[in-house]
């Protein structure tokens, strides 16, 4: 049997939501599947562990997606102006990194939780 990702995700992204704006402790399985429109059973058939196995998927995600973004490095550069370059490419990756709110949310779950 194939699970169809389409809830899951829906789940995922109502729970970064809530998560980011309530908090972990405070978000309970009953206002996710409310804002998703799932039922208790759906919850659990895409996430056996509850409400801990969604948060560990968001972080997992989060920190994938913002370490898939930073491509410098700094072994390469033997010039203190290629090392500010290559610095400053960084900096701007990072800041990149935490433009979208799907990331920035993702951040701010997992230094909060």
């Amino acid at each position: 049997m194939i699970k169809n990702d389409q809830p899951k995700d829906k789940i995922i992204d109502v729970a970064r939501k809530l998560f980011a704006s309530h908090g972990f402790e405070a978000t309970t399985t009953r206002m996710i599947n409310k804002a998703a429109g799932t039922s208790e059973g759906a919850l659990y058939y895409h996430f056996p562990h509850g409400k801990q196995e969604i948060l560990d998927t968001i972080v997992q995600q989060g920190i994938e997606s913002r370490v898939s973004l930073l491509t410098v490095s700094l072994t390469n550069s033997t010039t203190v102006t290629g090392i500010e370059t290559q610095m400053m490419t960084l900096f701007d990756q990072l800041w990149q990194a935490f433009q979208s709110e799907i990331s920035y949310q993702s951040f701010i779950i997992t230094i909060r939780e």
